[in-house]
């Protein structure tokens, strides 16, 4: 099967779930990129060294929120998906030192979707900026579930269990984050 059939297969749960996948950097990235394809995630570094930004992405969009949004709930929603994302973090930075000897990985966003997300909410703010995380984060948390459901080779308990967490975490904020868009409209 081809790559972009693969990945279309992988996110056929989601979307007969209703999670939109629009944004969702996995539809648009070649077979070439220096990306790891989420779609195909073996093992644990591999599985670190996509995690780790995609986290430290989603707690760089809490933060915009947390600073300029209007919303208490969304900001409160917001400062939980920041301290879990962190842990998260911490955990892969401390099995990555102890599988290759180096915790720190690349932390660039080489998803043009993201980028652009992530530009249009540093220029929002209140309501505007509330409205925005919630429709950037529901297909980002969609990517990482779909990433975490069918990462494959994971050998350390840790992640392991990490990668069950993700999955079972992240697909519960989805609906949180659909009743708080709805609340606020958008």
């Amino acid at each position: 099967m081809n790559a972009p059939l693969r990945r279309l297969a992988a996110l056929l749960p989601l979307l007969l779930l209703g999670i939109t996948t629009a944004g969702c950097n996995m539809m648009d990235h070649d077979e070439d990129d220096d990306m790891p394809d989420p779609m195909r995630l073996r093992g644990d570094v591999q599985f670190i060294d996509y995690f780790a930004p995609h986290h430290v992405a989603a707690t760089e969009m809490a933060d915009m929120v947390i600073a300029r949004g209007a919303d208490a709930e969304v900001k409160a929603f917001a400062r939980k998906i920041r301290a879990a994302q962190r842990t998260e973090v911490q955990t892969m930075r401390t099995a990555r030192l102890a599988l290759t000897g180096k915790a720190e990985m690349s932390m660039a966003h080489d998803d043009p979707h993201m980028s652009t997300d992530m530009i249009a909410m540093g220029a929002a703010s209140g309501t505007a900026l509330d409205r925005l995380f919630l429709e950037d984060m529901i297909p980002h948390h969609a990517g990482g579930i779909a990433a975490a459901h069918n990462a494959a080779g994971l050998t350390r308990a840790d992640i392991q269990a990490l990668a069950r967490k993700i999955y079972e975490d992240q697909s519960a904020e989805i609906g949180e984050m659909r009743a708080l868009r709805a609340r606020i409209g958008g």
